[in-house]
């Protein structure tokens, strides 16, 4: 293959299409060395290429928009934007602060684990086999038993021990049992609190005509990307012939 043209591809990831096709061409009618149908193949190989980059390219570009207002968005506004997950994590870390620091809750939280404990253990002297088979099943036996003889007098009073040391930490500390739809609601809340402030209204605007952008191109670009790919692939089975 002619040395002109062998450097022309080597160069091609610097030059655009329609650079690299007049280049190209204007290689062939000087030398005339490669034949039509590799001219051919190797023109749309490296067009194919070039294209695919740069769909590719732009649909990054507009994924990562979408995503850096999303986190803008948490940074500014978390009252409104936070996920639930963020939410379960701060009131984690109020348990764990509590936990360390008041020795109400920490008593009050260790009331209902002795409640527990003691469901337990009467389960146990009911049904021996709890302790003596094997810790894969111990959780289904005891549950088995739970269900024989959750109508027994002492169970029940256990129970209704248990129940009540758990309402008693619920009641004291009620912002560590928030449900999700609590905090569905207080993220409402805060949503209606500050939606007509001019700085919410046009962060929510860029980040709708940011998530617009990308929705439109890859409606776009999808039916483009796979003809592209199909046609490359084609071309690479003829090579492999």
């Amino acid at each position: 293959m002619d040395t002109q043209f062998t450097h022309l591809l080597a160069m091609e990831h610097l030059l655009s299409p329609k650079v690299v096709m007049l280049k190209f061409f204007s290689s062939v009618v000087e030398v005339q060395v490669v034949t039509t149908t590799l001219l051919a193949e190797v023109l749309a190989v490296l067009y194919l290429r070039q294209f695919l980059l740069h769909l590719v390219l732009i649909q990054s570009i507009l994924v990562a928009a979408v995503e850096s207002l999303d986190a803008d968005k948490k940074k500014r506004f978390p009252a409104v934007f936070s996920s639930n997950k963020t939410f379960r994590k701060k009131i984690a870390e109020q348990r764990k602060k509590l936990h360390a620091e008041d020795p109400v809750y920490k008593e009050t939280l260790f009331a209902t684990h002795r409640a527990n404990r003691a469901m337990e253990a009467y389960l146990k002297e009911q049904n021996p086999a709890i302790e003596a088979g094997p810790e894969t099943s111990r959780k289904a036996t005891l549950e088995r038993t739970r269900l024989k003889h959750r109508n027994d007098p002492a169970y029940q009073k256990l129970a209704a021990t248990a129940a009540a040391a758990q309402r008693k930490l619920e009641a004291d500390y009620p912002q560590l049992f928030v449900s999700d739809k609590a905090i569905q609601a207080k993220r409402e809340a805060a949503r209606q609190a500050i939606k007509a402030q001019p700085e919410y209204k046009a962060l929510t605007a860029k980040r709708a005509e940011a998530y617009r952008a990308q929705q439109d191109y890859l409606h776009q670009s999808d039916p483009q990307l796979a003809a592209l790919q199909q046609q490359l692939q084609k071309i690479k089975d003829q090579e492999k012939k």
